[in-house]
């Protein structure tokens, strides 16, 4: 486990430095480290540092300038609470902003890159974690690497955005429901979990897909904690502009005409999805593939029962964002549950490229 443990951090370590060294636009796609929704988080962070509204917005203004690639050029007023209509949404997701505070104290803005790196290495360490638990270590270290190798997972989760830390919450609640943990332990940590990652971005959907899985299984009360937490953080969002972030390309429709364009939506975003996997990042594909048939065929498993929720929530996310050919970047949540469905069925695997690798 030791020697497991310094092999996954080494491939972490190597996939961030090269990460920060080697980014820019690829095929015009922003493999950068400075999103533009990561502007809105900066500006966030910045005040509630102490500093004033027109001071952040110049340095957030003068930093993108410099470091990013598709935004550049930003306005300084537009990112004032007061005239950006993101605001109506993003103004709820404090969590970020908040555990960036030491970071950007002590690195400045490269600061806003440290707790995507560190939701990283908790994903990895989580997979490494199914790993032990199973006493499989080498298809965990196998997965790890592919993890670092794949462009998709470093490009969504080594950015100044949310993605990364909704993940690495997301990895924690797995663990959970993998192990047994008594109630009195269970219950506070799943209420920290689900608060934090609702705090995160819009996610309301991934934790009821976990409180269905615990519901089917008997677990009702531990289903009805983590539907009501995350249906009661969600509640707020409904009193905002909560119409502008469903399907926000037709600004101009109804809720209810938007609502009627969903499947289509979700069809779109599926095909462009594979599609630029398919082009960008094939391996990760088959691996996804892959686990989706397991999960399939063993349905009766906890494992396949949340991939299976989960995969479809996430993908119903991404339809409601309506935002097509972003590459996976909402259903990266499935990350762990996918290591978990493909470590526990790794005898099928082994027997399928004829070596037995249950180490």
């Amino acid at each position: 486990m030791r020697s497991a443990l310094i092999i996954s951090i080494a491939l972490w370590a190597l996939t961030v430095v090269s990460r920060f060294k080697f980014n820019g636009l690829i095929y015009g796609l922003d493999y950068g480290l400075f999103h533009p929704d990561g502007s809105l988080y900066t500006f966030k962070t910045l005040t509630l540092m102490g500093q004033s509204q027109h001071d952040a917005a110049l340095r957030v203004s003068e930093w993108y300038s410099e470091h990013a690639f598709k935004l550049r050029d930003i306005n300084p007023k537009t990112l004032y609470f007061d005239q950006n209509p993101s605001w109506a949404i993003y103004g709820s997701r404090i969590v970020y902003p908040l555990l960036s505070i030491p970071f950007v104290a002590l690195l400045g803005l490269n600061g806003m890159l440290a707790v995507p790196a560190l939701s990283f290495l908790a994903l990895l360490l989580g997979v490494l974690f199914i790993g032990h638990h199973y006493k499989r270590l080498a298809p965990a270290l196998v997965l790890i690497t592919i993890l670092c190798t794949s462009m998709t997972v470093s490009r969504w989760m080594l950015i100044n955005s949310t993605d990364s830390l909704l993940v690495a919450l997301t990895t924690i609640f797995t663990l959970m429901c993998l192990v047994r943990i008594q109630n009195r332990f269970w219950f506070p940590l799943a209420f920290v979990i689900v608060v934090a990652g609702s705090f995160t971005r819009f996610s309301l959907l991934l934790w009821l897909a976990f409180a269905l899985v615990l519901f089917i299984n008997k677990s009702k009360m531990r289903s009805l904690v983590v539907a009501f937490v995350a249906i009661a953080c969600f509640v707020p969002t409904l009193f905002q502009d909560f119409q502008s972030a469903v399907l926000p390309n037709e600004a101009n429709s109804t809720l209810l005409f938007k609502v009627t364009k969903l499947p289509l939506s979700m069809f779109r975003i599926a095909f462009f999805d594979i599609a630029q996997l398919a082009v960008l990042d094939r391996i990760l594909l088959v691996v996804v593939a892959f686990a989706f048939i397991l999960a399939f065929f063993k349905w009766k498993s906890l494992s396949g029962q949340y991939f299976i929720a989960s995969i479809f929530m996430l993908w119903c996310t991404a339809g409601i964002n309506g935002t097509p050919g972003v590459n996976f970047r909402y259903e990266l949540p499935i990350l762990p549950i996918m290591s978990w469905v493909i470590i526990e069925n790794w005898h099928k695997v082994s027997k399928l490229i004829g070596a037995d690798t249950q180490t």
